[in-house]
């Protein structure tokens, strides 16, 4: 499962850049072509923003990701929480809420990861669905604590304030 979510505060340039809606963002973008390219403060696993992932987006929308890394959920946690408000345009957590404690871990991320977006940035999140995988959850990874599934995700970040 994966889902786009962004916070409720409003839209803006970046919410069209960061979602990755590039049909959307390509005719505002066309006419800044000639400009400096825009940076994007991006937290997320290893690969996600690397140039051979993100190239073709980033030429044709005149971005550039200025990634900052973790190396799992405590980690991630951890960075957001050390950042200022407002620190990142887009927060990529790739299979990160299943290994979180329980519904208070994964409360605290969802909490921290709003705080720590700019207006209008972009928290994506990509997490298993338990009810597809069953037993596969459990057995493909013994880290797996907080099961989640489609409207589990989807409650706690609309209870955190997320527009989904």
């Amino acid at each position: 499962m994966t889902g786009m979510i962004r916070p409720s505060a409003g839209f803006t340039r970046r919410t069209l850049l960061a979602t990755g809606a590039a049909a959307l963002a390509t005719p505002m973008l066309g006419r800044r072509a000639n400009a400096q390219a825009i940076e994007l403060q991006m937290l997320a696993w290893y690969c996600h923003p690397e140039p051979d992932v993100v190239a073709e987006f980033a030429a044709e929308n005149n971005v550039k990701f200025v990634p900052k890394y973790y190396t799992g959920g405590d980690n991630m946690l951890g960075l957001i929480s050390q950042s200022p408000p407002g620190t990142f345009d887009v927060i990529y957590a790739d299979q990160v809420l299943e290994h979180m404690s329980g519904v208070d871990a994964a409360r605290a991320l969802t909490a921290e990861a709003r705080r720590a977006l700019t207006a209008g940035g972009v928290f994506f999140v990509v997490v298993p669905d338990y009810l597809k995988e069953r037993g596969f959850f459990w057995d493909i990874d013994y880290t797996h604590n907080f099961p989640t599934t489609e409207r589990r995700v989807r409650q706690l970040l609309y209870d955190g304030g997320f527009e989904i």
